[in-house]
């Protein structure tokens, strides 16, 4: 046996490695639990800051969440030293990486956000446009020498496309040979492929390459969406990529954010809306026209490490339907301290600050001023979310809140600010009345509400937010617990690099941040680019940013790909191999040809509360037809129910509403 003196030294030699292998490996409040051990935490740390220096000075260490080689396993260590320890929590890791990667994807300078306002509303009419409804963008003066793609200029193609847009009811009756002409083919075999037998089985060949057109999709929105939903993906090589693998029905985002339907019921999975697409959950940080290319970053976990990480996707052609972002306006302090309405997560954030705004209110040390402040809703922006989403809360308040805050009712206070005269500016001005009548007026009668508790302030623009107050530019303040900000929509910085980067999409100050494009939807100087929803203009026709009109582009988009038209022509034109149209003898326009993209205007929904709302149906001849209260809210009702994607969904945002309708809201915070 070695003297007492070496033992030691060993010992202390041997004590000193194993401090310094823990030290390499996390403190204790990362997640290492020695047993018995608490006493030896403070000179394990003091081991791993010695273990660290040490690598570090050799170029060992890491930074970050990088991909790297680990000196030692983790599962090694505690094996070899008995220690148990708790796994990183890689979620939380995983989650703030991908919101790194977000807020990067959507922060707008503020002059940016001042220069390019798509619009007040993601479901309202672009201001001071021209639009009138159902139109088609007209052949401008003079033939053009070349085609938006650089293509050489055929006149006797473009003498065929149809120079002034279909009327009404003719419009009605070509959609509906289009969805017979879609059924037909299904009949043949369309579809019949789409039997879930994935992206790889289809579009590779043995040796792995691909062997058709490869079609790289931008987005999980309407547009792309719709586009998917109605193509033969077994055609072609489609990969869509989106940080969302989900499809969202946003008109209902307000309802969710009550809890009068859940947010599951009103999404549908982008692989259940066409199993022959293949999906990458990633963020497009750039785009290539030149190279034809996209740069995407997503998130990966292996094991408890997390790495941010990169990848190019080729393409033949880029459906680009990136959508748009929220519009501050580059005011201060609206990103720091409002809530938005356009996403899951922002629906879910706001249920829960609803819920923990009643609670707070209910603490026995606080003021009645508090009490107000703190009850105190204030809704920016008055077109169809910001109306609907207080028509919710409206309805929130009246039937749930006397049976749980009956002593809450008198503080409650709902505001909400519009900077125009107007409400609903897409509406006609007997409509716009009925909704202020029905917003300002509790639904029924409940003891202990004030009578005037919902205040539409119109003209009254905001300057300023804080955490406590939103200031007015006319030096209004008013104390608010909870601020929601519906007032506008904006371009995506990827758009606008992408704008930046070609000078044919610098020449139109209309487009406000969006990408020109022609009648098909093909961009302007991006040979191979179609762009879709609320990331395009077609130039000379503007179009309201809503759901209705990007829905109806994806479809037309994918029945040009279906019928296999050849876009790359000036003219799209079908080709040579492709399958004549059952019912082309019927047809308003020659079946070689491509027709443009024609808006058919269907009307417009609002929900105004208390089993009320507002629907406009647009006729002929510029024809309205206007109803309101409970034969509204019937029609409001049946379209949203109708118009649910998938019957998965008609069901859920069906029993959603009964349960509600016969238990309440649930009032539950996890």
């Amino acid at each position: 046996m070695a003297p007492l003196g070496v033992r030691q030294a060993w010992a202390t030699a041997g004590a000193q490695t194993l401090l310094m292998l823990v030290g390499l490996m996390g403190s204790p409040a990362e997640g290492f639990v020695a047993p018995g051990a608490n006493s030896l935490l403070g000179t394990v740390q003091a081991g791993r800051l010695q273990a660290l220096s040490h690598f570090r000075a050799r170029g060992l260490g890491h930074t970050g969440y990088q991909k790297r080689t680990p000196l030692l396993q983790r599962s090694n260590v505690r094996r070899v030293l008995g220690l148990s320890m708790k796994e990183p929590q890689k979620e939380q890791v995983s989650k703030e990486l991908q919101e790194k990667i977000n807020d990067k994807a959507t922060a707008v300078t503020s002059s940016d956000e001042k220069k390019f306002d798509i619009g007040v509303s993601q479901f309202q009419q672009v201001p001071n446009s021209t639009w009138t409804g159902t139109t088609t963008l007209k052949q401008r003066q003079g033939d053009p020498e070349f085609g938006v793609w650089g293509q050489t200029w055929d006149a006797a193609a473009a003498s065929k496309v149809r120079k002034d847009p279909l009327p009404w009811p003719l419009l009605i009756l070509d959609r509906a040979l289009d969805l017979v002409e879609d059924a037909i083919q299904g009949k043949e075999g369309v579809r019949t492929g789409r039997q879930g037998s994935g992206y790889y089985a289809l579009n590779l060949n043995d040796d792995g390459s691909p062997k058709k057109h490869k079609i790289a999709v931008i987005g999980s929105g309407w547009a792309s969406h719709s586009f998917i939903k109605s193509l033969d993906a077994t055609k072609y090589d489609v990969t869509l990529v989106s940080p969302r693998n989900y499809f969202l029905f946003t008109p209902m985002l307000a309802g969710a954010a009550t809890g009068t339907v859940e947010l599951r019921s009103i999404t549908e999975s982008i692989r259940e809306a066409n199993p022959d697409v293949n999906y990458l959950e990633a963020t497009v940080t750039e785009v290539m026209p030149k190279d034809k290319k996209i740069s995407c970053q997503t998130v990966v976990c292996e094991g408890a490490e997390c790495s941010i990480n990169d990848f190019d996707l080729s393409y033949d052609t880029l459906v680009y339907a990136a959508g748009a972002g929220v519009n501050t306006f580059g005011i201060a302090g609206v990103k720091e301290h409002c809530y938005f309405l356009k996403q899951v997560g922002d629906a879910s954030r706001l249920r829960e600050a609803i819920g923990n705004t009643f609670e707070r209110a209910n603490l026995p040390d606080m003021t009645d001023d508090e009490r107000t402040r703190t009850l105190t809703f204030v809704v920016v922006g008055a077109g169809p979310t910001g109306v609907e989403l207080t028509a919710e809360l409206k309805d929130f308040i009246e039937q749930d809140v006397p049976k749980f805050y009956p002593h809450l009712l008198p503080f409650i206070r709902i505001k909400v600010l519009e900077a125009s005269d107007r409400v609903l500016m897409q509406f006609e001005q007997g409509l716009q009345n009925t909704a202020v009548k029905d917003l300002s007026r509790p639904g029924k009668s409940v003891a202990g509400l004030a009578e005037d508790y919902v205040q539409v302030m119109l003209k009254s623009s905001v300057k300023e937010v804080t955490s406590t107050d939103m200031t007015l530019n006319d030096g209004t303040v008013i104390p608010y617990g909870i601020a929601v900000w519906a007032a506008g929509i904006g371009p995506l910085p990827l758009t606008l690099d992408l704008i930046k980067g070609v000078e044919a999409q610098n020449d139109d100050p209309k487009a406000r941040g969006r990408l020109i494009c022609d009648k098909f939807l093909r961009v302007h100087g991006c040979p191979g680019i179609v762009a879709l929803g609320d990331s395009s203009y077609i130039q000379d026709l503007p179009l309201p940013a809503t759901a209705q009109v990007a829905a109806q582009q994806g479809a037309y988009l994918a029945r040009l790909f279906n019928r296999e038209y050849d876009l790359s022509e000036v003219i799209p034109t079908k080709r040579p191999d492709a399958a004549p149209e059952t019912l082309a003898a019927v047809r308003f326009n020659d079946e070689k040809i491509a027709k443009p993209f024609q808006f058919l205007n269907l009307g417009i929904l609002a929900y105004t509360g208390n089993s009320n709302a507002l629907a406009q149906i647009e006729g002929p001849s510029s024809l309205k037809i206007e109803v309101a209260g409970l034969a509204g809210w019937l029609g409001w009702r049946s379209v949203y129910l109708a118009k649910q994607v998938s019957g998965r969904n008609i069901a859920m945002v069906a029993f959603d509403w009964a349960k509600t309708s016969l238990f309440g809201r649930d009032l539950s915070r996890f």
